[in-house]
């Protein structure tokens, strides 16, 4: 289908929906003897009817994904050979907190992701797992702890992980990971998502960290040609442009912070 990626697409409202009511809203704004009303709203209705058009259009997606996450490399994430082995320091990502306030340490996908990642890395160049995310800072009550405890079932042994927890954001997670980054004496290497590593990155060089990025993951799409269908608004794109705005306000809360 062009504009759904199913009949279950079709029928659950999305990123395609809101882009064709926009246009058809659009449209009748712009037509001869269209009311009074809709017409004074034409202008704003346009504005609209582009910005929605262009964040379900798979093609500006996927172009805005790049520019926020850089060119896709395979060896992206590179260990320098040294006598000391890496420390990879694994952000968390997932629910902190239960409705009525209490702690709930809980990975989302993005989470596990990352985690597995850093397993994998690990399993090749042996080292340390330093694992950072909040709310708590034990081993149930933290993402830290959740973490910990899949790279356990993963193979990694306990000697081979920290906690760093106590943490409920980007900045915080970095700074209870700085005592082990600078305390290290080979590569630090940051595991994360590729779209929230610019920021990560930022947040550790202004703790005074150096760290080597880690991608475990790319939402881009490599290779997407331009062509109509990636130029027209899809129910697909929802899924990716809702990480990729959210990452934009993140990105420049920070800076109005003064955090990167």
């Amino acid at each position: 289908m062009i504009f759904f990626a199913g009949i279950a697409d079709a029928i659950a409202p999305n990123a395609a929906h809101a882009a064709l009511a926009a246009a058809l809203a659009c449209g009748l704004a712009w037509r001869a003897g269209a009311p009074t009303w809709l017409r004074r709203g034409r202008i704003v209705l346009a504005v609209l009817t582009a910005w929605v058009w262009l964040a379900a259009s798979p093609q500006f997606v996927n172009r805005a994904l790049i520019a926020t996450e850089g060119p896709r490399d395979a060896a992206a994430c590179r260990v320098e050979a040294g006598p000391t082995p890496p420390l990879f320091v694994v952000l968390g990502s997932g629910e902190l907190w239960n409705p009525d306030g209490t702690p709930r340490a809980r990975l989302d996908f993005e989470g596990w992701k990352r985690v597995r990642h850093a397993v994998a890395m690990w399993r090749v160049h042996g080292g340390t797992l330093v694992l950072a995310g909040g709310p708590g800072t034990g081993a149930t009550d933290s993402l830290a702890g959740t973490m910990a405890a899949f790279a356990l079932e993963l193979g990694v042994p306990a000697d081979a992980l920290r906690l760093a927890g106590g943490s409920q954001n980007t900045r915080d997670d970095i700074a209870a990971a700085a005592g082990a980054i600078r305390a290290h004496p080979g590569p630090a290497l940051l595991v994360t998502g590729a779209l929230h590593m610019n920021r990560a990155r930022a947040v550790a060089a202004k703790q005074g960290l150096a760290v080597t990025p880690c991608p475990s993951d790319w939402m881009q799409i490599p290779g997407l040609g331009v062509n109509l269908p990636t130029l027209l608004p899809h129910s697909a794109s929802t899924g990716r442009t809702y990480p990729l705005l959210r990452e934009w306000l993140a990105t420049l809360a920070y800076r109005l912070r003064g955090w990167t």
